[in-house]
């Protein structure tokens, strides 16, 4: 994984596996809020915010692997779509749409640690003669 390409990869492991990580962390925040820490909302809005950017961040360095044909469909468009969901998760859970917003909520949970773990995945390489 040498050069840019090996980067960009790297990138894309540390923005989805944050992502991921990031995503079940709300989960428990929010049981916790549940159970009646109240202090937990404010903590979940403050997480949620991070999850934006990162979505973002993730976002970008999804394009930048297709781009470099190491990628595919799939993956850029869940990368592409986490941020707008994500987003979206904040204006549901701002305007108390929690019929909408948990549901969403576990759809952006699966869609990270699914993206989380198709980074870590072996990719075939020259060496190899194209066997993970």
């Amino acid at each position: 994984m040498a050069g840019t390409r090996g980067r960009t990869r790297i990138a894309f492991r540390v923005t989805a596996t944050g992502l991921a990580v990031l995503g079940l962390a709300q989960a428990s925040i929010a049981g916790s809020f549940l159970n009646g820490h109240y202090d937990m909302l404010r903590v979940h809005l403050m997480a949620a915010m991070v999850m934006v950017s990162v979505a973002v961040a993730q976002a970008v360095v999804g394009v930048l692997l297709a781009r470099a044909g190491q990628a595919t469909g799939w993956v850029v468009r869940a990368s592409v779509a986490l941020p707008v969901a994500v987003a979206g998760q904040g204006v549901l859970g701002m305007y108390r749409v929690l019929g909408l917003h948990v549901p969403l909520g576990v759809l952006v949970v699966a869609s990270s640690v699914a993206l989380a773990v198709w980074s870590w995945r072996p990719r075939p390489s020259a060496r190899t003669g194209g066997v993970s």
